[in-house]
């Protein structure tokens, strides 16, 4: 026979019953994802031009946080991540074009001429964000994985 009492649990017993790393992990990504779900402007019905802005300067933050080599944030990398990926509309319901989606990228991120390094070997021309950018990265975003949010320095 069931009780219609309620189940009350102690600090005692949740003292006895640790959270291991797995769990840890998983419950702080639960966490960010609430975090992430109230302050992203984005849920609150901001426009698709805003959106690829905010995924914009989230992978120019994001490259400062990568050792990757191949997150070098070229125009083509910005470009086929965010515009062709997420398949962005205007509120319109036209597609951005490329130089619409260039002149976001120009708003929030600098450009750095291709060059060659210490060795001799080409760099490719990049951007990275503009320092008046960084007051609107969200260190929970999305595009921020575990790895880079935590290595990620916001000034």
């Amino acid at each position: 026979k069931e009780s219609d009492e309620p189940v009350v649990v102690s600090d005692d017993k949740l003292q006895d019953c640790p959270l291991d790393d797995q769990q840890q992990c998983m419950l702080k990504e639960l966490f960010i994802l609430i975090t992430n779900i109230a302050t992203d402007r984005r849920w609150a019905g901001a426009g698709q031009e805003a959106s690829m802005r905010l995924d914009v300067i989230h992978l120019l933050a994001s490259a400062v946080a990568s050792s990757d080599s191949r997150q070098i944030p070229t125009f083509s990398m910005l470009y086929n991540t965010v515009a062709n990926g997420a398949q962005h509309v205007t509120g319109d319901g036209h597609a951005l074009s490329q130089q619409e989606f260039h002149d976001i990228v120009k708003q929030v991120g600098s450009y750095h001429e291709p060059r060659l390094d210490d060795s001799g070997k080409v760099v490719s021309g990049f951007f990275s964000l503009k320092e008046e950018m960084w007051s609107e990265v969200q260190p929970f975003n999305f595009v921020l994985t575990p790895d880079k949010r935590s290595s990620l320095s916001i000034s």
